[in-house]
């Protein structure tokens, strides 16, 4: 995602992203999505990456949406700015239960 701030080729990061993860791939990925501004008013210890400023925090972003775009069903959005971190972790969890409910039982009953 910060390989798209920075201009990289999308094609070519998922490439190398392929080859170095021998094209595994996360069954969910949970994305916080927050307005890259509120994000930065909320970082409590600044390091390097908030130093980049809204602009980048932006394309990171932009990175982000566009990666959930292209594989919609592994991603869960969360939107970060709209609810308290209670009302994310219940979300999370219900999300959580609906994709590997019968995973969860599956392997319980081993």
């Amino acid at each position: 995602y910060q390989a798209h701030a920075r201009g990289l080729p999308w094609k070519k990061v998922a490439e190398l992203n392929h080859a170095a993860t021998q094209s595994l791939k996360p069954q969910l990925t949970v994305l916080l999505d927050i307005d890259p501004v509120e994000g930065l008013k909320r970082a409590k210890d600044p390091n390097r990456f908030e130093a980049e400023g809204v602009a980048f925090q932006s394309q990171v972003r932009q990175g982000f949406l566009k990666s959930r775009r292209l594989d919609p069903n592994r991603w869960f959005t969360l939107r970060s700015d709209r609810a308290t971190a209670e009302e994310n972790a219940t979300l999370l969890l219900a999300e959580i239960e609906k994709r590997f409910s019968k995973r969860m039982a599956r392997r319980s009953a081993r």
